[in-house]
């Protein structure tokens, strides 16, 4: 059995992503952020954008329990709630 800290880690999709471009597989355009002008300009840069969550969240649709979703996003999708999402910060060099 995994060590919940290890499962909570290993549950984190900028880690994942992170771990498969280090390992050389393909990893598309990717922004996580708080800041909707930066969304914006990313979903206008690539046409097609989804939206993920970054961790694990359990919710219902039509009464039936999901865990998890990708949706298309548009610009028009976006309002202030962006500001409600996490924002990762770059590594700083040791």
């Amino acid at each position: 059995m995994n060590h919940p800290l290890r499962v909570a880690a290993a549950d984190y999709k900028v880690a994942q992503l992170a771990a498969a471009a280090r390992l050389g597989l393909r990893v598309p355009p990717t922004l996580v952020t708080n800041d909707l002008d930066e969304a914006r300009q990313f979903i206008t840069a690539h046409q097609e954008v989804i939206f993920k969550t970054l961790r694990w969240t359990p919710y219902e649709r039509d009464g039936v329990r999901m865990t998890t979703w990708a949706e298309p996003l548009t610009v028009d999708d976006l309002d202030e709630t962006v500001g409600a999402a996490p924002k990762t910060r770059p590594k700083r060099p040791r």
